[in-house]
């Protein structure tokens, strides 16, 4: 699953579908992959959107595994573009408790925390402040082959944010441990959780605040896409 054109052409592609299914806006194809099966969806972008595709993917099709995957804001100084993080974790980077403050007190990011998700998984109801990928899954695909930058593990920092300041990024990584930031990847993953299917986040850096001139280049998509499908393959043959 990826949240746009740029994130999936290549994917929709590799299923060999001639048409697309549409289920409430959400984009689906399903094709032979590999000696397996292939699902691609777009889902737009945003945590909303994110979760209701990964949810209709899962009721729709019962997939074995779930990837999402794209393109990431570097949060993390030593990542460039055209590097990749798998997430080891996912973290909610929108989702906090502020300090109180009286009118004219002023708003104090540093004292924002964290606050717990909270979603149905193993049979309860449980709240964490992050989501593990699958450990198969992680070191399947930190084995496939890669030379367009750096292939590391890491933090995915999901939100319907957009931060290009510097010094926020900053605060976002000391506070949550974030290599990166996109904008679907924790809602993916916390449907999954809930309903039992093991996923992978898979990013590549497309720009960085944190370095001069890195601005957002959607042309690095199409690495990460055919990294996900070597990942795939390897993940399928085993």
């Amino acid at each position: 699953m990826g949240a746009m054109d740029c994130e999936t052409d290549l994917l929709f592609e590799a299923t060999g579908a001639a048409e697309r299914k549409r289920v409430g806006g959400f984009e689906y194809a399903e094709g032979a992959y590999c000696g397996g099966t292939l699902i691609a969806a777009k889902s737009l972008m945003g945590m909303s959107n994110s979760a209701a595709c990964a949810m209709a993917g899962i009721l729709g099709f019962s997939p074995d595994a779930f990837i999402v995957q794209g393109t990431a804001g570097a949060h993390a100084e030593g990542l460039h573009r055209g590097d990749i993080v798998l997430a080891e974790r996912f973290v909610n980077i929108g989702r906090y408790r502020s300090a109180h403050a009286a009118e004219g007190g002023g708003v104090h990011t540093d004292r924002w925390d964290p606050l717990n998700s909270e979603l149905f998984m193993d049979g309860r109801v449980v709240k964490t402040l992050e989501l593990r990928s699958d450990r198969f899954m992680l070191e399947t695909a930190a084995s496939a082959p890669y030379d367009g930058g750096r292939l590391v593990r890491g933090v995915h920092g999901s939100g319907d944010v957009w931060n290009n300041e510097a010094d926020r990024i900053i605060q976002l990584r000391n506070i949550y441990g974030s290599d990166c930031e996109e904008m679907e990847g924790f809602a993916a993953a916390q449907i999954c959780a809930a309903f039992g299917v093991p996923f992978l986040g898979i990013r590549i850096i497309s720009n960085s605040a944190l370095h001069e001139g890195e601005v957002f280049d959607e042309a690095y998509a199409a690495g990460c896409q055919r990294f996900v499908l070597e990942a795939a393959r390897r993940i399928l043959a085993l």
